[in-house]
């Protein structure tokens, strides 16, 4: 039996986020295409006499993935323990899902080595118990996201070549929704009209229906990120948009070498950048 397993988990970008209200314990409301994208973090997981975590960063917020190994064990009764590695490339606070990547992940793992008979169903809904955003990962490609998170319906989908940039500031997620002042559906956005240009390939389609609710409260926490957003769109980006609660931006360029001069102008600027493609997979088991 193998006792450890080796998990490729990629980041996600947001093609538009719409708050369309909030439940009564504060939770929002959302419709969002959700997209898997080909920046990993690396989760390892073994079985182990003592439970242990070890990261190739200092993770600044709560440890997610040890967060949901014991979550995992506690809710099914697993009498073991795990020993953990990470090694993230996902930059932490910039809506890319990282964290959230390496949960799932985990979740995933400790299934295969400690309980293969939970179902997905059962992994969905404790996923959900550690972060809105991890029933995607469990799942990855395409999707819309609605609820809190939960509802997924897969979508269609195609190859996009993104440059994905983050200024020198993560945004917490929590500190963003309680600064957006936006808690329903913006009548000019066209969510459909959305989806539709991501499958058909239509970037003018793409940038004007490309919309975040959560843009105008994390530009005010933190102006770099609306500030890299037009740094963008003037080196030749069509498409621009903040992804998640921020502070990450992915934009979309009509030609190849636009996009890597804009990359290697970024990078001299100093600000991180990652020209990624669009995966239709979600997290890889890799024994």
């Amino acid at each position: 039996m193998n006792k450890r397993l080796r998990l490729i988990a990629p980041a996600k970008i947001n093609w538009s986020l719409d708050i369309l209200g909030r439940r009564a314990d504060g939770y929002h409301l959302l419709s969002t295409p959700m997209q898997a994208v080909g920046l990993y973090d690396t989760v390892t997981v073994s079985v182990s006499s003592a439970d242990s975590c070890v990261c190739n960063v200092e993770l600044a917020g709560e440890n997610l993935a040890l967060k949901a190994w014991r979550l995992f064990r506690d809710s099914f009764g697993i009498d073991g323990y795990a020993a953990i590695e990470i090694k993230k490339n996902i930059p932490a606070g910039a809506g890319l899902g990282g964290g959230s990547a390496d949960a799932a992940a985990l979740l995933l793992g400790a299934r295969r080595l400690f309980a293969p008979q939970v179902s997905d169903d059962e992994l969905a809904a404790l996923a959900l118990r550690i972060g809105t955003d991890l029933p995607f990962f469990l799942r990855g490609g395409l999707c819309l996201a609605e609820g809190v998170g939960e509802r997924l319906t897969p979508l269609p989908g195609r190859r996009w070549q993104l440059l994905l940039a983050a200024p020198a500031v993560a945004l917490s997620t929590a500190q963003v929704y309680a600064a957006n002042r936006c808690d329903s559906h913006y009548a000019g956005y066209d969510g459909a009209a959305l989806c539709a240009a991501v499958a058909a390939g239509d970037i003018a389609a793409i940038a004007a229906n490309a919309y975040n609710a959560l843009e105008t409260a994390a530009f005010v926490l933190a102006p770099a990120v609306g500030e890299l957003k037009r740094r963008l769109i003037a080196m030749g980006a069509q498409a621009a948009l903040m992804s998640g609660s921020g502070s990450g931006v992915w934009a979309l360029f009509a030609e190849q070498e636009r996009r890597q001069a804009a990359a290697r102008q970024l990078t001299r600027l100093g600000v991180a950048n990652w020209q990624v493609e669009t995966v239709d997979a979600g997290i890889i088991i890799d024994g």
